[in-house]
């Protein structure tokens, strides 16, 4: 296959006998690429914001009861993106959010809600977190999940709306 592909290759590039002629059109084919390369990252990137952005106001709509976490990572500051909603249980505070590190997950955990873990929270969560199965349990969450931009907003309307159903009504 790769042999197919670089003959493919040299017959775009239309090879030539002369060797230092074909690396040159290498080279320039490469650059063409590098700039497209940099370019589609760069589209990445601000389609990643514009998904964030329309999250915000997707919970704004969603859930106008909740205050709403908006967190983002501006120039690499150290700061994760975030979206999600703040949630009272008996004057405990816990988020419900979705963050990006280099993967992006939900789930619910302490972050702008409290200090530490609360164990009456993760209590009443637990049975919640089983039902999403493979959650991951840190010093930030009670418990998360990888999931990706296509579906992260439906997840994690999904799981607020399952949070009030069993613990807020």
């Amino acid at each position: 296959m790769n042999m197919e592909l670089q003959n493919y290759i040299k017959q775009t590039l239309e090879f030539k006998e002369n060797p230092e002629q074909n690396l040159s059109l290498v080279n320039c084919k490469i650059n063409d690429l590098n700039k497209v390369i940099n370019q589609l990252n760069s589209l990445k990137e601000d389609t990643e914001k514009d998904c964030w952005e329309d999250w915000k106001n997707r919970l704004h709509s969603d859930f106008p009861k909740y205050e709403i976490i908006d967190r983002k990572n501006e120039d690499n500051k150290n700061i994760l993106s975030k979206v999600g909603v703040i949630l009272e249980i008996n004057g405990m505070k816990f988020s419900v959010l979705i963050e990006k590190e280099v993967n992006i997950y939900y789930g619910i955990g302490r972050h702008y809600s409290s200090e530490n873990i609360i164990p009456e929270i993760s209590n009443l969560v637990a049975p919640i977190l089983e039902e999403l199965g493979g959650c991951t349990s840190s010093g930030w969450w009670y418990g998360w999940k990888y999931t990706s931009f296509e579906n992260g907003y439906e997840r994690l309307k999904a799981l607020i709306i399952e949070i009030e159903k069993t613990l807020m009504m």
